[in-house]
């Protein structure tokens, strides 16, 4: 699974484990591209 073209998420695999972090600036707020960002990756990963 590709995860480059996300911007404000980070991946991490850790044996059969995905670890997803959030990367958006020092608040993390949740503007509308994380926000689409989180709807659309728990439907691909």
């Amino acid at each position: 699974m590709n995860f480059d073209k996300y911007q404000r998420l980070t991946f991490e695999r850790r044996a059969r484990v995905l670890w997803i972090s959030i990367d958006a600036g020092p608040m993390n707020a949740v503007d509308f591209e994380l926000h689409e960002e989180l709807a659309k990756v728990f439907y691909e990963a």
